[in-house]
This record gives C-alpha cells, sequence and structure tokens, in this order.
C-alpha cells in the first residue's frame, strides 16, 4: 500500500477540468499534426481527416451510439471546429477502415513529445475487450450406456456457444503512465507474438533501459530483443526455467539474478503493476467492450480508447510536472518517424 501522501488541491483540479483539457490537447494535436488525407483518388472527396478523428474519438469518449453522438457534436461543433456534422452512417464506415489505426500511431508519436526525456523503463501486457458476438464449437462428450454389459460408449457432438473477444497489447511509460505503444489483435493472439512489432516502435522513439512483463512474455527471444537495444529485460521466471543460455546470455544473467538476488529482481519488477493500473483506468472510463461488429472497428475502437486515455492522462501529467505542452509539439516534416499503434487483422483463408 502507497505512502505518499496526495494532495487532494492538485488532484480536484485536474479531474474536474478532464473534459475541458482533453478537448483543448485534442485540437491543439490535430491542428499541429498535418494528416495525411483519406481520399482515393476516384469519386467523392471525404471530408476532413480531422473532423473524422474529433467524431470518432467523441464517440468512443462518451461510449454512446454513433446516432446518440451527434447530438453532441452538434452541441459543440463550434468549439470544435467542425464544418460539418457527419452522418452517423459516416461514422460507422470510417471506424472499420483500417487506415484510421494508421492515423491513431501517428497522433500518439506527437502525444509522446513531452515525455520523450522523462521514460526510459517500460512494462508491457495484454488485456482482452468483450464483444457482441459469439462463436460456436462443438465438445465431445461421452455417454455412459450400463443397461448392456457388451456395448460401447457412444461420442456425442454437444453444440455450444461462447463470447467471442479481442486483445488489446501495450506498452507503458513507468514515469508518466502512458501508452508509448498499442497493437490490437483478434483474441487467440499471445503475447510474445507482438513483443517484437512493441520493441521496434518504442525504440524509435525512446532509449531503452529496463523491461518489465510478466510470465507471458517469458523467452530467450525477447530477452535478446531487449539486449539488442542496450535494456535489462525482467521477465518473472516459471518454476521449472533454468538459466541454461542457448545462445541468450540475457536470459542466463536474468535468471540468475533471479534466483541469487530476488530482493533486487522484485524490486524493478514490481512497478509491472502499473500496465495493470493503466488497463484498469482505460476499462473505467471508456468501457470493457466494443460496439462494433465487424473485426476491423473492434480493433480500432481499442486503439482510439488508447488514444484517449493518452489526451487524459497527457494533460494531467502536465499539470503535476510542470510541462509546457506548447513547446513540445514541434513538427519538422523531414523526420522519420514510426506510428505507435496497429492492429493485426486475421488472415483470409485463401482457396
Amino acid at each position: 500500500m502507497s505512502t505518499t501522501k496526495r494532495d487532494w488541491f492538485e488532484y480536484n483540479e485536474v479531474k474536474t477540468r478532464r473534459f475541458q483539457n482533453f478537448i483543448g490537447l485534442l485540437l491543439l494535436v490535430l491542428d499541429t499534426v498535418p494528416l495525411p488525407s483519406l481520399y482515393r483518388g476516384i469519386g467523392r472527396k471525404p471530408p476532413q481527416t480531422r473532423d473524422i478523428i474529433i467524431c470518432l474519438i467523441f464517440k468512443i469518449y462518451y461510449r454512446i451510439s454513433y446516432r446518440d453522438i451527434i447530438g453532441e457534436l452538434r452541441k459543440y461543433q463550434k468549439e470544435l471546429g467542425l464544418k460539418k456534422i457527419l452522418h452517423f452512417n459516416t461514422l460507422r464506415r470510417y471506424m472499420v477502415d483500417p487506415r484510421i489505426a494508421v492515423l491513431i500511431g501517428i497522433l500518439l508519436v506527437f502525444l509522446l513529445q513531452p515525455i520523450i526525456a522523462l521514460e526510459s523503463i517500460f512494462a508491457s501486457d495484454a488485456s482482452g475487450f468483450g464483444t457482441d458476438r459469439k462463436s460456436e464449437y462443438f465438445r465431445v462428450v461421452l455417454k455412459l450406456q450400463d443397461k448392456k454389459k457388451n456395448s460401447k460408449n457412444k461420442k456425442l457432438r454437444q453444440k455450444r456457444k461462447k463470447k467471442d473477444f479481442v486483445k488489446l497489447h501495450i506498452t507503458i511509460g513507468t514515469i508518466s503512465q502512458m501508452v508509448v505503444c498499442a497493437v490490437s489483435t483478434i483474441g487467440k493472439k499471445r503475447e510474445p507474438t507482438q513483443f517484437k512489432t512493441m520493441v521496434e516502435m518504442v525504440s524509435s522513439i525512446f532509449k531503452i533501459k529496463e523491461w518489465l512483463g510478466d510470465a507471458g512474455y517469458l523467452s530467450r527471444e525477447a530477452c535478446n530483443l531487449v539486449t539488442k537495444q542496450h535494456g535489462i529485460p525482467f521477465f518473472w521466471p516459471k518454476s521449472n526455467s533454468t538459466a541454461k543460455s542457448k545462445g541468450s546470455y540475457a536470459w542466463a544473467d536474468m535468471i540468475t539474478m533471479f534466483k541469487q538476488n530476488l530482493e533486487y529482481f522484485k524490486k524493478h519488477y514490481h512497478q509491472r503493476s502499473k500496465v495493470e493500473s493503466v488497463f484498469f483506468v482505460i476499462k473505467n472510463y471508456f468501457g470493457s467492450t466494443v460496439s462494433s461488429r465487424r473485426i476491423e472497428g473492434q480493433l480500432n475502437e481499442m486503439l482510439f480508447k488508447v488514444l484517449a486515455y493518452n489526451l487524459c492522462r497527457l494533460s494531467e501529467v502536465a499539470y503535476y510536472m510542470k510541462i509546457d505542452i506548447y513547446r513540445s509539439f514541434l513538427y519538422h516534416k523531414n523526420d522519420d518517424f514510426t506510428p505507435v499503434a496497429t492492429c493485426v487483422l486475421p488472415q483470409k483463408a485463401s482457396g
């Protein structure tokens, strides 16, 4: 249990202005970052990318349907600078557009500019978000027949249904507790499958000193990826983990540290609990489910939740740490950057 005393005046000041800070920071980022157009070169030109992002993130922030959000957008049309309120079917169509994930990744890059000098220790985890859809599966059961001595047991196939879910993989900075990269996938994707992608995203912006993760990330390959970026891995070992390197000296050093200096290992690893707190806040503020029926929309909804959380969190961090956000948003057109958010769509069966 934390013994740090909370400054209730600052806490109340930040929380009571959360929505105003959210809108102000959103408009600041959208007016600063030159987002690419969604025009395909054929047909009618789409609305401004800025207006599309505003309408979709408001839908996520309010946690209401596409039809209901139209009224809220009309209320704040002048403050948001919207030239036209988009139709709810138009919003639904853009939510399932895979290009939206790229735009969210670009916006997250610029939201991380004020904390680049702060973060060097990162923690990763994944969590599921529920959907309204159910998938069917068959369960084979044995039906015993006791009446006849020589009779064989019958195998029956029972048809069952269970709710589907999608998974969000995130990495946070342990000081600001902001999400520094996010990957949305289907529910069956395990944590190690997206770890390489997250390391590449984070290393393109930050200098990595330590990387924390639970036993789901435990592998020699993950340790090598972290040490390649001059970082130290802290992944919780399993009971049968041995210190045999098998080509990974980082693995051997980590297991040896865990067995010989457990208190030191726990002191660093304990910061991983902050990523659990971030997931709790995201689900508490913006919901633990996604409303879209198509998988593309479900993955984009989770990334919008991350974007909305970072907007709220950055305003709090800037207030507590006295960071000048306006000076941090400096954009150079010739700079190369990697978007820090992406969605992994399921591959379609060929043939």
